[in-house]
């Protein structure tokens, strides 16, 4: 419990990173450095030794190992720990996916055959810091969710709803139709209640701006994949028996075949740019474990020593890993379509006349 509290409080400190001293930052970088290579020794090190591992693979966590994503584990010390592109990571050695459980993975492999209408359904909500007090939760601006969007729309095509148009209601009324379900934005967990852990909306008057965790067991999905791009939306109320209560779990409950979600708090810009190239791999026909991974690899040697596992590894992929057909129908494509066929026929018809 000791290492894993002190991997996260290290990755996480880099956050501060423009308001700490050098030494700071330093004995930041150290104490990730001891902790992630304690923690390979630790779960995979001591596998390794008595069995050979696949470059694929599949981890059930348990209890607080829930919490850290074996990615960042380092498979041996590094010459300069703030050199973070340099790192050995165990993401540079295998392809890691989770699942809650055998059973649960089991589960979702029988509803395969569950076809959604439609291709992407994404979400980017706006956000306004209030003028005077309040007593609403307030969220930061969000700069490049829009971008973020937009873009995969262009990669795979499917449906955006921005701004005003990104609340609660249109999603939860939408949402059973996709194939794709992506959410860029606000998100926080509750340790304490897990159900109380939501996802914000853009607010609608008076309607409901969050979303949350037990909102989603009314929901019936079809959904391939869902892509939770916002903050800490797989962590939370770690209960006996039953493993961490998050907006992850709430949505495999309601049916998702598969979840990408985060295990801190993110950084809006590099999320765009690491969704960006997850998408373009997806639609290249890799699976989405793989998809993932080439995503963080591609950013760890973009960015080399500034490739601090705060930017990349929150973000963790459960359930089907398969390959998926990127197809679907926008069905804003498909009204225009129908509505361009049908002034086709008023033309003719008043031609003819």
């Amino acid at each position: 419990i000791q290492m894993v509290k002190e991997l996260r409080e290290s990755v996480y400190e880099v956050k501060l990173n423009n308001q700490r001293s050098e030494k700071a930052n330093k004995d930041a970088a150290d104490k990730y450095v001891a902790s992630a290579h304690q923690l390979y020794q630790k779960l995979i090190q001591s596998v390794k030794d008595r069995v050979a591992l696949s470059e694929r693979l599949l981890i059930s966590t348990d209890g607080v190992l829930g919490y850290i994503p074996f990615d960042l584990l380092l498979i041996e010390l590094p010459e300069n720990n703030q050199l973070y592109g340099t790192h050995k990571y165990l993401l540079k050695e295998h392809e890691i996916s989770y699942t809650y459980s055998a059973n649960y993975l089991n589960e979702v492999l029988s509803n395969i055959g569950k076809k959604a209408s439609n291709s992407l359904l994404a979400f980017a909500p706006s956000f306004e810091k209030s003028k005077g007090t309040t007593d609403e939760i307030e969220f930061e601006p969000l700069v490049f969710n829009n971008e973020e969007v937009e873009a995969i729309q262009g990669i795979i095509g499917g449906d955006v709803f921005e701004g005003n148009d990104a609340t609660a209601s249109n999603f939860m009324e939408m949402a059973p139709n996709y194939q794709f379900l992506h959410l860029a934005t606000h998100g926080q967990a509750n340790d304490e209640i897990g159900d109380y852990a939501f996802l914000a909306f853009t607010k609608n008057n008076s309607k409901e701006q969050l979303l949350y965790n037990s909102d989603l067991y009314n929901l019936n999905l079809s959904a391939d994949m869902v892509v939770l791009s916002a903050c800490e939306t797989g962590i939370g109320e770690l209960k006996e028996g039953e493993g961490i209560i998050s907006l992850a779990r709430g949505f495999s409950y309601a049916g998702a075949k598969s979840v990408i979600t985060t295990l801190w708090s993110i950084n809006d810009e590099r999320t765009k740019e690491i969704m960006e190239a997850f998408y373009k791999n997806l639609k290249e026909g890799k699976s989405k474990s793989s998809s993932l991974r080439q995503a963080k690899l591609d950013f760890v040697s973009e960015y080399s020593h500034k490739a601090h596992p705060f930017y990349w590894a929150a973000f963790v992929p459960i359930g089907d890993m398969a390959e998926v057909e990127i197809g679907g129908f926008s069905s804003w494509i498909l009204v225009g379509l129908i509505s361009i066929f049908l002034f086709v026929a008023v033309v003719w018809f008043v031609w003819k006349g």
